[in-house]
């Protein structure tokens, strides 16, 4: 049913969130509603969501994950914004 699709979201948001946690066990992820994971208010992953509604059923869905992983800096608008997993892990990533 489509109002199923905020729990799928919300699953798939934590789902990212402990990945990137068992990462970087130092670094502290925190979800921003309903598909921003950010470390230190900065967001480090993303995703979007696009379903296909008959009714009120979900016909078909398409969930992309976004992670920046290699990026160290951002474009001034994003800079405050924004961070990658090998900026929060010292330069080196594993």
């Amino acid at each position: 049913p489509a109002g199923s699709l905020f729990a799928l979201s919300k699953t798939l948001c934590l789902a990212v969130r402990a990945a990137l946690a068992g990462a970087l066990p130092q670094q502290a992820f925190t979800v921003k509603w309903p598909n921003d994971v950010l470390a230190g208010g900065r967001k480090v992953a993303g995703l979007l969501v696009e379903s296909q509604l008959s009714g009120p059923q979900v016909e078909a869905s398409v969930w992309g994950i976004g992670i920046n992983v290699n990026q160290i800096d951002f474009p001034a608008p994003l800079a405050g914004r924004a961070t990658g997993l090998r900026a929060l892990a010292g330069g080196v990533l594993a």
